[in-house]
């Protein structure tokens, strides 16, 4: 693991993005009226740090601590898209690729794939790969240009359409871009 991810998943650092992250997180939360999450990875898993669910009865829950492997989340594939390629494919390389739905991608070549569009759009999805019936859309967070966590929202897939999939992720790359913002002037300041 690399130790700038190390140093953010060791509790001080936790808690320093959570707060610059929480007042963002409940403004996603409410232009939304979803369930927005932020993770960190440790190994080849994505730890939930912080979990604001919908109040609408149809949504994905997800436990604060909780765990998920990255390949099948919108979060995971987020943070090891921006990745050194280095990393990257040796996270890849170590995955073994469970299928979670029948839609889980379970072919790293595919992942690989899926990974580098990621990378070259800001921004990964997943829809039915952790939980049928469950779209998600993630964005990285930087701190000084190194990917410390991501942000996203899981929104069940019946009320997911292009326009409001284009809606969300323009709220969360900007909610990130100013997540990573504060983040980076807090270590330089």
């Amino acid at each position: 693991m690399t130790n700038k991810l190390q140093r953010v998943i060791t509790g001080k650092d936790d808690q320093r993005l959570m707060n610059c992250a929480e007042p963002l997180l409940w403004e996603l939360h409410a232009e939304t009226d979803e369930t927005v999450n932020l993770g960190v990875l440790s190994e080849d898993r994505v730890i939930y740090l912080k979990v604001i669910e919908s109040a609408q009865p149809l949504r994905r829950v997800a436990e604060v601590n909780s765990t998920d492997p990255f390949y099948n989340t919108a979060l995971g594939r987020g943070i090891v898209s921006q990745l050194p390629m280095e990393e990257r494919e040796a996270i890849v390389q170590r995955a073994n690729l469970v299928p979670r739905t029948d839609k889980t991608v379970a072919d790293k070549q595919r992942l690989r794939e899926i990974l580098d569009a990621a990378r070259r759009d800001g921004f990964a999805y997943e829809q039915d790969e952790s939980d049928m019936g469950v779209t998600c859309l993630g964005v990285p967070v930087f701190e000084n240009n190194r990917v410390v966590a991501a942000m996203s929202v899981s929104v069940p897939t019946v009320r997911m359409d292009d326009k409001r999939y284009a809606i969300i992720v323009d709220l969360l790359k900007s909610a990130a871009t100013r997540l990573s913002d504060m983040l980076s002037m807090k270590t330089h300041g």
